[in-house]
């Protein structure tokens, strides 16, 4: 049977031999055939290397939207159903967006808003979630569950995008956190990214009603917590947690704002899952004595 190249359909020729191909002698028809097979070949490599080159492309964007991304969309399909203004809803949607494989949270304090100074558009939202009905779809970059299609995302001034950014709604713009880190990051500099240089306390606040009972001001104290904080280690989507968390720990910022995130005292866990060191362990400890 003749060898044919991987994929390709078995044409007439292959099957049933022309009156050339008969006459030609057994050098000139393994000639042939080892031409056919390499242009097989090189067909082959050149899909298989486009291949390769989309891969790279595709897994990359997403990293790169914070970096590159303007004003247009990437004109993904939104859930059926979706609204495009008001609320459809009681107040059981969380007020999220996507954005560098990231997920943003509003931001809501209970100091006064800070003073905004908005830098660069990151891009424009392009799906409003809420109300869509469909439960199992996912936030893709550009997604939001309540903002309004359309709505500009800025830089904040004095801030990495990948964690802070903000939304230009009526009224004046309002603040977005980086609360679902992206599913690469392996240190707690990639869920905080460009926090030190903002951090000017720690405090302890309680899981229930999340108010701060405790803080440390030492700056000492406070940048090697943060260090520690840091370089940690993350796991995402940890299950093996024992029991209630303590409270929250607070990161105070010089903007009058805080980075609260539970911490598992027993396992020595802070949301979203970094491990601290014995030592942040026994400085976090010390917060929560009551």
């Amino acid at each position: 049977m003749r060898e044919r190249a991987p994929g390709m359909h078995t044409s007439v020729d292959a099957r049933r031999p022309t009156s050339r191909q008969s006459l030609a002698g057994p050098q000139e028809r393994s000639r042939r055939q080892g031409a056919r097979r390499l242009g097989a070949r090189v067909v082959l490599a050149v899909v298989t290397c486009s291949v390769a080159i989309v891969g790279v492309v595709v897994l990359r964007a997403p990293q790169d939207v914070l970096r590159v991304a303007g004003p247009s969309s990437p004109g993904h399909a939104c859930p059926r159903g979706a609204g495009s203004s008001g609320v459809q809803s009681t107040g059981s949607y969380v007020d999220v967006l996507q954005l560098g494989g990231r997920g943003y949270e509003r931001l809501r304090s209970e100091v006064a808003p800070p003073v905004i100074a908005e830098g660069a558009p990151l891009g424009a939202t392009v799906c409003r979630t809420a109300g869509s009905g469909d439960p199992y779809y996912l936030l893709r970059d550009l997604d939001a569950s309540l903002l309004p299609v359309g709505t500009v995302l800025r830089q904040v001034s004095g801030f990495d995008p990948a964690f802070r950014l903000a939304a230009e709604v009526p009224g004046g713009p309002v603040l977005y956190e980086a609360r679902f880190p992206a599913p690469t990051s392996r240190t707690g500099a990639d869920v905080f990214p460009g926090l030190r240089q903002h951090v000017v306390a720690v405090a302890a606040a309680g899981i229930d009603d999340g108010r701060e009972f405790r803080r440390i001001t030492d700056p000492v104290v406070v940048r090697a917590l943060l260090d520690d904080l840091l370089v940690a280690p993350v796991r995402l989507n940890r299950k093996d947690l024992s029991g209630r968390a303590d409270g929250f720990l607070d990161l105070v910022l010089d903007d009058g704002t805080s980075v609260q995130r539970a911490y598992h005292g027993g396992d020595g866990v802070l949301a979203p899952g970094l491990t601290l060191s014995p030592a942040s362990r026994r400085t976090v400890a010390s917060l929560f004595l009551r």
